[in-house]
């Protein structure tokens, strides 16, 4: 009897052992989902703080973007102050710095009635000397000097691809031959 009763201490101590390591493990197992949990979190939180910052960036470029088309159709100093101005918003932002280029050479290639005007010698040239003008303003967007460089190229390409094109090429800046009455 005496065994009997040992042996049921025996397991009474094993049982309670085993309740122990699995009541032990169960905390791990908790503590272990309780840090998952906590890391998936945080990462969310940190994937929803990369998708805001993004859905800001698209939407600071997107109006970049569209001041830099408008200008680059209009040639409206304020267009480019607009997209300068946003530049710089970004920028204050904690964003990366955005670049800023004019595409008016593009514009123009786009004006001829038939795209293959656009490849003739005199108009490839034209097309050349305006994209330096653009590369200039790109490398230095706050100089005024250079963006009135610009305009002044860009107004001379556009005479000379109208007088040479004649109604072949369509001002994209309708009011450029406008006279403005006094």
């Amino acid at each position: 009897m005496a065994e009997a009763a040992h042996k049921a201490e025996i397991e009474k101590q094993a049982a309670a052992a085993l309740k122990v390591k699995q009541e032990k493990e169960a905390a791990e197992n908790k503590k272990i989902a309780e840090e998952k949990a906590k890391q998936q979190a945080v990462a969310f939180a940190q994937q929803q703080q990369t998708a805001k910052k993004e859905a800001q960036r698209k939407e600071f470029t997107d109006k970049i973007s569209k001041e830099l088309d408008l200008f680059s159709v209009s040639l409206n100093k304020n267009h480019w102050s607009n997209a300068l101005a946003i530049k710089e918003n970004m920028a204050n932002s904690g964003m990366e710095d955005q670049t800023v280029r004019v595409h008016t050479s593009e514009v123009y290639k786009k004006s001829f009635t038939f795209p293959q005007i656009a490849h003739n010698d005199y108009a490839v040239e034209q097309f050349e000397v305006l994209n330096i003008a653009e590369q200039n303003l790109a490398n230095d967007p706050q100089n005024e000097t250079i963006m009135e460089s610009f305009l002044k190229t860009a107004d001379e390409v556009a005479t000379n691809l109208k007088e040479r094109y004649k109604d072949q090429w369509v001002d994209p800046k309708d009011d450029r031959f406008t006279v403005v009455a006094e």
